[in-house]
């Protein structure tokens, strides 16, 4: 019987209207054993709670310790790795490894090279201005390969393909502006090479990285290329695209990329934009220069 059925036993057995002051003590004293009782219950739960944090942190400690050493021994291994390098192992590539051959002579590994384009001067009528190497024309960034032509306008009316190089030249000195091409057609047909071919030019935003980049002349706003200009950015364009096994349809206007009206006259008139792309491929067709 637990201590409340005997303190109910208690009242059952003897009446309030009976209780005998010897009764009334042993119920109080009964009631003060109860919370005692549950006092200690309550003492030995926080105990047991107190326990169990300790032994928690003690464990993370101890992780933590163990780790430490050996981040410790890693570094101990590798004394050259810096405090944040990690050390890498990379899987070996069959193709680059070095082989042994049937007389047991070790040969070089075959390579896959990246693509290079190595090619530098435009075609030997161009005239080679090059642009002075700064961060905002000229930036010297490496183009690996030539996946596409891109076809702008000068936007400034009546303006020579050598005043746009040297605007592009200006630019070196810090004003804020980034912008070059790789050519300028003049209305002359004339030709003027700014930036080196494997060389990147700011002028076709995020595909400044595989394409190259020809600026041409005009004579008024309209922006359509007069008879000259038309006739050596045909020629320009149909040498760049024999060297990098590119046709007419491997041409791009700026406004292709970035929806730009650039050249203006040939985004607001495409059936000439499709003429000029027929018409490199018959210059291409035609074996000539």
């Amino acid at each position: 019987m637990n201590q409340k059925e005997r303190e109910e036993a208690f009242r059952k057995n003897a009446p309030q209207d009976k209780l005998t002051e010897e009764r009334r003590r042993e119920l109080r004293r009964l009631r003060e054993e109860r919370r005692k009782r549950e006092k200690r219950r309550r003492f030995i739960g926080y105990g047991l709670m107190l326990v169990m944090a300790a032994a928690a942190v003690g464990l993370v400690v101890l992780i933590s310790s163990t780790v430490g050493s050996l981040v410790s021994r890693g570094k101990e291994k590798h004394p050259d790795a810096g405090s944040t390098a990690e050390v890498v192992t990379l899987p070996v590539n069959a193709s680059a490894a070095a082989s042994v051959d049937a007389s047991g002579e070790e040969t070089p590994a075959e390579t896959e090279e990246e693509p290079q384009n190595k090619l530098t001067d435009g075609p030997p009528w161009a005239k080679v201005d090059y642009l002075t190497p700064n961060p905002y024309s000229r930036p010297g960034t490496a183009l690996p390969e030539i996946k596409n032509i891109v076809i702008h306008y000068v936007g400034n009316p009546n303006t020579t393909a050598q005043a746009n190089r040297d605007y592009f030249e200006q630019l070196k000195n810090n004003t804020g502006t980034s912008a070059s091409s790789h050519f300028v057609v003049g209305l002359e047909g004339e030709v003027v090479q700014c930036v080196p071919l494997n060389e990147v030019a700011y002028a076709t935003k995020w595909r400044n990285v595989d394409t190259i980049s020809i600026e041409v002349c005009h004579p008024d706003a309209e922006g359509k290329f007069n008879e000259k200009t038309y006739n050596g950015l045909i020629r320009l364009t149909a040498w760049l695209c024999r060297q990098y096994g590119l046709t007419g349809n491997d041409l791009l206007r700026h406004f292709d990329v970035t929806q730009k009206k650039c050249p203006l006259y040939y985004v607001d008139h495409p059936e000439a934009w499709e003429q000029l792309k027929q018409d490199v491929n018959t210059y291409l067709q035609s074996g000539q220069e």
